[in-house]
């Protein structure tokens, strides 16, 4: 069966399938129907392909490409970053998601991010947080970088290996002395091992030494291993008040997936309550919205053309970015 024709995304010339033999496009030069002059191709899948550009930069809004790629690169976990670039390109990118909107929230007013984090977390987290990206600080601060340290020392002293550490989608460190830790999914669903002896051993690092779980559930039987790990390291860091933020499609949270989750949350040792957080992306922008006066539209057009889209309840209300312009 051969692939339908599709236009560029950019310059809107139709792209027609080269009928090559079966093959999985990991990259530009893989795809199939790919416009060389724009530099951007479809996956070789046959229905919903993914677009991919082969400057990642190019997968980007305009507007949020200052320092993506140099952001990227402070990867704490330097053995995926190769992998974790070409994916950048991708407009199915969980990080190119969570590097476009974490980036324009940071350059909103302090006033508006404390609003935000305070309807998500609670009044614990009613400041402009420290923020790292794959443990990267965004933007570079003498706090920041003293948050990453922190981070790598957590990972170090558990036994991570240096090349492959733990990086957090997010990580918000605010003035309370609480920290917030988020696993961004912008369309995945959250990552469940098989149940197997070797994966369960995987968990050992991160449950045992530490008071983050309750000793009477065993946090390796829901096989949730990002999300535990996650956990870990907020508790860690939070010296004050620890939490944990699952962001996902509202799918994530239904059925068998929500009664998985309670099982995790049952395992956690929460000392201030309820310290994991289950949120909904279109609950997540209407937040945003509400507390910055309405999303830009170049914003809310670019996280409706992602896959899957990204969209707040109802129809935003599109503003200008006023935006401080970055140092």
């Amino acid at each position: 069966m051969s692939r339908s024709s599709l236009p560029c995304p950019k310059c809107k010339k139709l792209l027609h399938d080269q009928n090559e033999p079966a093959k999985t496009a990991l990259a530009f030069e893989d795809c199939f129907r790919r416009c060389d002059d724009c530099r951007v191709g479809f996956s070789n899948a046959l229905r919903h392909p993914t677009v991919i550009w082969k400057n990642v930069s190019d997968n980007l809004p305009a507007e949020a490409q200052t320092a993506a790629c140099e952001t990227l690169a402070r990867s704490i976990n330097t053995a995926n970053l190769g992998n974790k670039r070409v994916r950048f390109g991708y407009n199915s990118s969980e990080d190119a998601v969570t590097w476009v909107v974490f980036y324009w929230l940071g350059r909103q007013k302090a006033a508006v991010q404390a609003s935000i984090w305070r309807k998500v977390l609670g009044e614990w987290a009613a400041s402009a947080p420290t923020v790292l990206l794959w443990g990267a600080p965004v933007p570079p601060s003498p706090e920041g970088w003293a948050l990453r340290d922190r981070l790598i020392e957590e990972c170090d002293s558990i036994g991570e290996k240096p090349q492959s550490r733990t990086e957090p989608d997010v990580v918000l460190s605010f003035a309370s002395g609480g920290v917030a830790i988020i696993e961004v999914k912008p369309g995945a669903p959250n990552d469940v091992k098989k149940d197997t002896e070797k994966n369960r051993a995987k968990f050992d690092k991160y449950v045992e030494n530490t008071g983050a779980f309750r000793p009477e559930g065993d946090v390796r039987d829901t096989l949730l291993y990002e999300l535990s790990r996650n956990w870990r390291f907020a508790w860690a860091l939070g010296e004050t008040h620890p939490a944990l933020v699952n962001l996902g499609q509202a799918s994530v949270f239904r059925g068998a997936k929500a009664a998985l989750l309670d099982r995790f949350e049952a395992a956690l040792d929460q000392p201030m309550g309820s310290d994991f957080h289950r949120l909904e992306w279109p609950k997540f922008l209407d937040i945003i919205e509400q507390a910055a006066g309405g999303i830009p539209g170049w914003l809310s057009s670019w996280l409706a053309s992602r896959k899957p889209p990204l969209q707040t309840s109802t129809p935003p209300r599109k503003v200008n970015d006023h935006s401080p312009t970055p140092n």
